[in-house]
């Protein structure tokens, strides 16, 4: 299992790096000291992202963790600028539910969207998650419920942030897809 411990995160314009969402619980992996990628579970960070045919549109940036729920919530990937005809790189958020680990050959695919809905996502600045900004990237989704902020349903128990359809079958069984090491 890799760890990403202490690197140096992006930051956005304002030198802000990302922070946390206004419950304190929405993290990048690699900025918690105190938290790992579950014993048994692939860590995907650096890995290739695919689309379903194949083509490859990017790399794990990173993981961003719900750490009150020890769950994944999205995968940071880095848009390959060539690749996807941008102006400029940039990463974006996919929610866990829609893409799937490939552990055989290291990479992660993007299941139901095509080049240019990826390409057309919101752009992802490392500052603070918001749930108005995730209810702007899920609409891009297919099948995505309409989901507001403060409607008091848990907006985590949509399939899109399912995890287990990310980390497959095995993990069904075993909970959490992040641990906390205890580390404080």
């Amino acid at each position: 299992m890799a760890e990403n411990k202490g690197k140096a995160r992006d930051v956005n314009a304002t030198g802000a790096g990302m922070g946390t969402n206004p419950s304190g619980r929405m993290a990048p992996l690699g900025d918690l000291d105190n938290f790992e990628v579950a014993k048994d579970i692939r860590d995907p960070r650096g890995w290739d992202v695919l689309t379903a045919d194949g083509s490859k549109i990017g790399k794990v940036h990173e993981l961003i963790v719900d750490t009150g729920a020890l769950r994944t919530r999205y995968i940071d990937i880095s848009l390959d600028k060539k690749a996807l005809r941008l102006n400029q790189e940039r990463d974006v958020l996919i929610p866990v539910g829609d893409a799937r680990l490939d552990t055989s050959d290291e990479k992660v695919v993007i299941e139901g969207l095509t080049v240019t809905q990826l390409a057309d996502l919101p752009e992802f600045n490392h500052v603070q998650i918001t749930r108005e900004y995730e209810a702007s990237v899920l609409p891009t989704f297919r099948g995505a419920g309409q989901m507001k902020p403060g409607e008091g349903i848990d907006f985590y128990a949509d399939r899109h942030f399912d995890d287990t359809r990310f980390y497959g079958a095995a993990n069904r069984a075993t909970g959490p897809t992040i641990t906390e090491t205890g580390a404080r």
